[in-house]
C-alpha cells in the first residue's frame, strides 16, 4: 500500500514539473513575443494619432487663398515613412505569430494587431479626400502618379471637410482596433503572468 502511495506522490511531483514548464513557456511567450509587439502596437498607434491630429490642425488653419494642398499632402507622404519598417516588421511578425500558434487568445491577439496595422491612415483614400486635382488622368496611371502630382493638388472647401470627415473615421477605426488589441493583450497577461 505505501508503495503505491509513493508512486503516486513521485507521478504528481512530475506533473507539478510539467505545470511549471507550461508555466515558465507561456511566461516566456508573453515576454518574449506578445509584450514587444504591444508596445511597438501602443508607438504606432500614438504616431498615428499624432498624424492625424497635425493634418487636422494645419487644414483648420487652412488659407485657400494663399497654400497649395501639396504642402499638406506632401507633409502627410513624409509622416507616412516615419514608423514604416516597424509597421511592416510587426504585420509580419503577427501574422506568423497567428498562424503558427493553435492557441486561440494568442491568434486573437496576433489577428487585433494586424487588423489594427492594416488601417493605415496615411493612405490614397486619405489623400484623394484631401485633394481635388487640377489636371486629370487616367486611372491606369493614378497610383503611380500622386507624388509627382503634388504640384497639382489644390484643397477645397469641400476636399477639406471630406478630409476632416476621414480624420474622425480614422480616428475612430484605430481606437476601436487599439481597444480590441489592448482587451486581446491583457487577457493573456492575466493568464499567462498569474
Amino acid at each position: 500500500m505505501i508503495e503505491i502511495f509513493l508512486k503516486l506522490v513521485d507521478q504528481l511531483e512530475g506533473l507539478d514539473g510539467l505545470i511549471r514548464l507550461k508555466h515558465d513557456i507561456n511566461r516566456n511567450l508573453f515576454k518574449d513575443h506578445i509584450e514587444p509587439i504591444y508596445k511597438d502596437l501602443g508607438v504606432i498607434v500614438d504616431n498615428y494619432h499624432s498624424i492625424l491630429d497635425e493634418v487636422n490642425g494645419v487644414l483648420n488653419d487652412f488659407d485657400f487663398s494663399k497654400e497649395s494642398g501639396s504642402r499638406v499632402v506632401s507633409m502627410l507622404l513624409k509622416r507616412r515613412l516615419e514608423y514604416e519598417q516597424t509597421r511592416e516588421s510587426l504585420k509580419r511578425y503577427s501574422k506568423i505569430l497567428g498562424e503558427n500558434n493553435n492557441r486561440n487568445d494568442i491568434q486573437k491577439f496576433a489577428g487585433t494587431v494586424f487588423d489594427l496595422l492594416n488601417i493605415e491612415p496615411v493612405t490614397k483614400e486619405m489623400i484623394r479626400g484631401l485633394a481635388e486635382k487640377r489636371t486629370s488622368q487616367s486611372p491606369a496611371t493614378a497610383a503611380t502618379s500622386l507624388i509627382s502630382d503634388l504640384t497639382k493638388v489644390s484643397i477645397t472647401p469641400e476636399s477639406k471637410r471630406r478630409a476632416l470627415a476621414l480624420i474622425g473615421i480614422y480616428k475612430k477605426k484605430i481606437d476601436y482596433h487599439w481597444d480590441l488589441a489592448s482587451r486581446a493583450y491583457y487577457s493573456l497577461k492575466t493568464k499567462y503572468l498569474a
